[in-house]
């Protein structure tokens, strides 16, 4: 039997299972006595894209199409990959390689053993990095972080010698940092870049501002950063962005990428990296570690009023022969995540931005 949209939502609030409870349209429109019911029980509109992705992202959705979810969308989920699905959902069966949830957040059955080179889930973070790049909208230190990482994307464009300027950017979200200096910068026709990220309603987010901004040379690909297997044709570059990784990871990975990034630069290459200063500040080690790899610091930048900072390296030492598919992090949940400990002050006497 069908239930009221507030009844399904609530259930699907508190994580219970959606079974038996039939077919509903995927984006249904609201109406006003729904609408009421919804803030009665205390729930608040969000914006569309993010409850889209959350909704996606937990199984409730199939696919990124408008059709529908219920039990069937569910069990489908937890069917063999060998198994024939029902003919009333070949249309809408999910792209290979993605990793969804069940209704409850546990990771689908049938999406077991598609982990990353390291063993671990990449993609259950769908809809929380969504949520994340709403950051970048208001004056939070998302966007203050952007401003000084396209400064430093922008210098590093500049100081490129002539010809093409082969871009990497890993975990590249929507790819607004080198989107927006591209914009406006006059080599943006010069940039061959290939930006990673594995979150596809960024990656189409970040396909659509690149056509609309114009740089033929911008290829997004839906893929995982956390191998080297992902860099394969888009290496040796001449600007590597390693944007919003470090903070979110063990820190013996932290310093297992450094060690791989001479693999994936061309001589002279920039590296631009991001690091919050929380404590335990780990950023004094981080810079250790790039010095040790054959770089050299070119700046280094505390973010004003935040615990944010943006470094850039310049490789000094000879690349390395590139290894392909060599893990190099792996993202930790939530709880664990450096970025989620409290957030003290930045340290005393910090020099200020360039």
């Amino acid at each position: 039997r069908r239930r009221s949209l507030s009844d399904l939502a609530c259930r699907r609030a508190k994580g219970t299972s959606i079974q038996n409870m039939g077919r509903l349209p995927a984006l249904p429109p609201i109406s006003e006595n729904s609408s009421r019911a919804l803030k009665e029980r205390e729930f608040k509109f969000i914006d569309p894209m993010l409850a889209y992705a959350r909704t996606q992202a937990s199984g409730m959705v199939n696919n990124h199409t408008p059709d529908s979810f219920g039990r069937d969308s569910v069990q489908r989920a937890r069917r063999s990959r060998r198994s024939r699905p029902r003919r009333a959902y070949r249309s809408c069966r999910r792209p290979a390689g993605e990793v969804y949830t069940d209704v409850a957040g546990s990771v689908s059955s049938a999406e077991r053993g598609r982990r990353g080179p390291n063993g671990s889930w990449s993609r259950i973070m769908t809809s929380e990095w969504v949520e994340w790049h709403t950051g970048y909208e208001r004056d939070q230190p998302n966007a203050r972080r952007l401003e000084v990482v396209q400064r430093r994307i922008k210098e590093a464009l500049d100081r490129a010698p002539p010809g093409p300027v082969r871009v990497l950017s890993l975990c590249a979200g929507d790819g607004r940092d080198l989107l927006g200096v591209l914009a406006t910068h006059p080599r943006a026709k010069e940039v061959e870049a290939r930006l990673i990220e594995l979150e596809p309603l960024l990656v189409a987010s970040g396909r659509e501002s690149a056509a609309r901004l114009g740089p033929s040379g911008v290829a997004f690909v839906n893929d995982d950063a956390s191998s080297t297997r992902s860099c394969v044709g888009a290496v040796p570059a001449d600007l590597v962005l390693a944007c919003g990784i470090f903070g979110n990871i063990r820190d013996e990975d932290v310093q297992r990428t450094i060690d791989h990034l001479p693999e994936l630069c061309a001589r002279a290459a920039v590296v631009i990296w991001t690091r919050g200063r929380f404590e335990p500040d780990l950023t004094p080690a981080i810079r250790r570690w790039f010095l040790t790899a054959g770089f050299e610091e070119l700046s280094f930048v505390p973010v004003p009023d935040t615990t944010a900072s943006v470094g850039a390296h310049r490789l000094v030492g000879d690349p390395v022969p590139f290894r392909d598919n060599e893990p190099l992090f792996t993202f930790l949940p939530r709880e664990l995540r450096p970025s989620t400990r409290p957030r003290g002050e930045p340290a005393p006497g910090s020099p200020r931005p360039a």
